[in-house]
């Protein structure tokens, strides 16, 4: 024990201090202030430090040996060995890094640090080490100084390479993931840090987990209203832009084994684009004007080298292409109408893009898979084709994420309203976040190497597990950057402990959750309900169109029938469900706008008919006032009083542009008098009503079913008193009263 140190003595004081109480009280007061004066001495440097502006310094990862140890490599079997080409597994933990002074001032005395943690035995432990709070100390530590002692000019970036040999680590004995903290401080500030995760293989993985990574090729719905597209359809094919990016790390792998979900709406505004199309740009004044790009023009160029790039990376892909529905139509919200054609529009999203994906990309898609790519309600289920679902995990009632719950197996049963029995295959929560939105601040190599840790402890906590499987499926919108999306289709290929794989290959023998899946209906299930109404207009209005055509007409109003059907299935797409459908609802108002100009304007010949006998004739003129050639009918109703013995519907009709033709309808009167009979002039299957009137017809003649009426009255009439005559009359017997008068009045007999 080391000996007690008196008590300082104050300046000024030479008394004994127990001379006086005063005295001791005097001393106690000093080294009460002499206290205080040492304890701000120490907070008041610390405060200062605390809220002075830290130097902007940033530490990115350029290089990481992320998976390491005597199990990293796959060794042939013995017979197979050559001696000579045994490859050697990696067992030291390379590492690179940049620091890069963001300040204008020079700095001094910067270190780096680097601390090795003990492997973690959970998912949600490495995603809390990951996220900065590290429980466990370090396994070693390295700080190492900066070159030129340290020193980092402002605007310069240093780079500091580190080996750590396997005798200097103590990594698990039975493999495992070992954060790794990477800091730069001066003195005991820390300027910024890093937290990533390396692998450690003991051996070689024996089961590895049956792995679907899903590489979706997404976006809105590019064409506008009027079949033209705007300056922002097509920015991300464009070099270094997000589709661009993804497209470009298929050519890089060259074939990667994993799942290609192009969208066929994408695919068709490309082929769309590559042979011209009108674009509307701003000009510098503010306005909007349309613009005719033609083939050779930038603009359908880069579209059809685009397409031609997707066509090429599908057919080197070795799995079939998957496909959701037709430009992610909102299914749920279509069979929530109750309406029979939105039900049917959304049969069709369903369904229609199988065939739409295998004509763009002249490849036969997966017959038994379907993408979804959001909550549906269950009536959804049966209008979906395939057997085997990939779903979202936010698209389930599994629990939820945040708390961190087994997630169990990826395999679930599912059946449909119908009792379809389905199989869904279930995206694991954690790593569609982590590649729908890597974190780049520290460089894509710790963006990628987050997301192989993910992988690689859901290996530890079962390694011996046969039958498992792991969904990768990042968001439709996702945007991981070229560099991240390379790195993460490398590593995917060359972790030993992951085997990629179809999705019917991966439900082979797969271990399946016991329970039933549950799917979460979605937020908004339904459209705004004047939406819904024009969207049932249109629907009704376009289908109507189609049977006025002539023949060897194809266009609507000057449109392809075609783009106008896609228009309404587009419109109902997930990518513009926000605003209360603010995007989608200009298309849908463009396909009525189309039919309205075919349909054009029909007068009909409002005249009243006199009939002056029973029967007669009602003759119907109509003229083609505006609009081109147009099949027809004319529908006439009455209220009862008139018949029609041929029908109250004509033969389909053709009006020619600028004529005009006339229809006589045979019809009997009940009776005489007025009657008015309503004319409607209609597509030939009578949904829709292109014009009506009310006629005015008079009936001046008995009807002959009157006469027969009034004959038989006659003739039962003459029988009666034929039959009196015969007979003879009884004699008439007189009644009176007793005194003999007559009971209708005073008169005596």
């Amino acid at each position: 024990m080391k000996p007690s140190r008196a008590l300082p003595r104050l300046a000024g004081n030479d008394a004994d201090p127990r001379a006086s109480p005063s005295a001791v009280r005097r001393l106690l007061t000093g080294a009460v202030i002499l206290a205080l004066v040492a304890l701000v001495a120490l907070v008041l440097p610390a405060t200062a430090q605390d809220t002075d502006d830290l130097p902007d310094v940033r530490l990115s990862i350029s290089g990481l040996t992320g998976v390491l140890g005597p199990g990293s490599v796959d060794l042939p079997e013995e017979g197979d060995r050559d001696p000579q080409n045994v490859p050697e597994p990696t067992t030291s933990m390379a590492l690179r890094v940049l620091i890069e002074n963001r300040g204008e001032q020079d700095l001094q005395a910067l270190r780096l640090v680097t601390e090795i943690h003990p492997a973690v035995t959970s998912r949600s432990m490495l995603r809390r080490a990951l996220n900065g709070d590290l429980a466990t100390d370090p396994l070693t530590i390295r700080d190492p100084a900066l070159a030129d002692g340290g020193t980092l000019a402002g605007g310069e970036v240093a780079g500091i390479a580190e080996e750590f040999d396997p005798s200097e680590v103590a990594w698990a004995a039975d493999g495992g993931v070992h954060p790794v903290r990477i800091s730069v401080t001066r003195g005991t500030q820390v300027l910024d840090e890093v937290v990533t995760a390396v692998v450690w293989l003991t051996t070689r993985p024996p089961e590895p987990i049956q792995t679907v990574m899903v590489w979706p090729i997404d976006e809105a719905p590019w064409r506008i209203a009027g079949g033209e597209y705007d300056a922002g359809g097509g920015r991300s094919i464009r070099t270094g832009e997000r589709l661009d990016s993804l497209v470009r790390a298929l050519e890089v792998a060259s074939g990667p084994p994993v799942v290609l979900a192009p969208a066929p709406h994408l695919l068709e505004d490309l082929r769309d684009q590559a042979n011209g199309f009108i674009l509307r740009e701003r000009l510098d004044g503010g306005n909007v004007e349309p613009r005719q790009v033609e083939t050779e023009d930038e603009e359908a160029r880069q579209a059809n080298d685009a397409l031609r790039r997707l066509r090429d990376v599908a057919g080197a892909s070795p799995y079939a292409p998957i496909n959701g529905s037709y430009a992610s139509a909102d299914l749920s919200a279509l069979h929530a109408t109750g309406n029979a054609p939105s039900r049917n529009l959304a049969s069709e999203a369903a369904s229609v893009a199988r065939q739409r994906l295998q004509l763009e990309l002249d490849r036969s898609p997966s017959g038994v898979v379907h993408l979804m790519d959001g909550p549906v309600t269950a009536p959804v289920l049966d209008l979906i084709p395939g057997e085997q679902l990939l779903v979202p995990y936010d698209a389930t009632i599994l629990p939820d994420a945040e708390f961190d719950p087994d997630l169990g197996p990826t395999l679930h049963r599912l059946q449909s309203p119908a009792g379809r029995a389905l199989t869904a295959m279930v995206a694991d929560p954690y790593l569609t976040e982590l590649v729908s939105e890597p974190d780049v601040a520290a460089g894509p190599v710790a963006a990628s190497q987050r997301i192989m840790a993910e992988t690689a402890m859901i290996h530890f906590e079962a390694p011996s597990t046969s039958g498992r499987t792991l969904l990768l499926m990042p968001r439709p919108d996702w945007d991981p950057g070229l560099d991240v999306a390379t790195l993460v289709l490398e590593q995917l290929q060359d972790a030993n402990w992951l085997e990629l794989t179809s999705p019917e290959a991966a439900a082979t023998d797969a271990r399946r959750s016991p329970a039933d899946l549950e799917l979460r209906a979605p937020e908004a299930p339904d459209f705004p309900s004047g939406f819904a109404t024009e969207l049932d207009a249109a629907i009704i209005e376009l289908e109507a169109a189609q049977t006025t055509l002539t023949e060897g007409a194809s266009t609507i109003g000057g449109r392809d029938q075609a783009i106008l059907q896609d228009a309404l299935m587009r419109s109902t797409s997930q990518w513009l469900r926000s605003d209360d459908q603010a995007a989608a609802e200009p298309l849908v108002r463009d396909v009525r706008r189309a039919v309205s100009d075919l349909f054009g304007a029909v007068r009909i010949s409002d005249s009243s008919v006199t009939l002056t006998s029973d029967s007669g004739q009602v003759p119907i003129t109509l003229q083609r006032t505006r609009g081109g050639p147009i099949n027809l009918q004319i529908e006439v109703a009455s209220q009862g009083r008139l018949v029609w013995p041929d029908g109250r519907r004509s033969e389909v009709l053709t009006l020619d542009e600028d004529s005009s033709t006339t229809v006589s309808f045979a019809t009997e009167a009940l009776s005489t008098g007025t009657f008015p009979v309503t004319v409607r002039v209609t597509d030939p299957s009578g949904a829709v009503e292109l014009q009506s009137t009310t006629l005015t017809v008079r009936s001046t003649a008995i009807s002959g079913p009157a006469l027969t009426g009034i004959s038989s009255v006659v003739v039962i009439l003459l029988l009666i008193g034929g039959l009196r005559r015969r007979h003879g009359s009884p004699p008439l017997e007189l009644v009176s009263d007793e005194d003999g008068r007559d009971p209708q009045g005073d008169r005596p007999y």
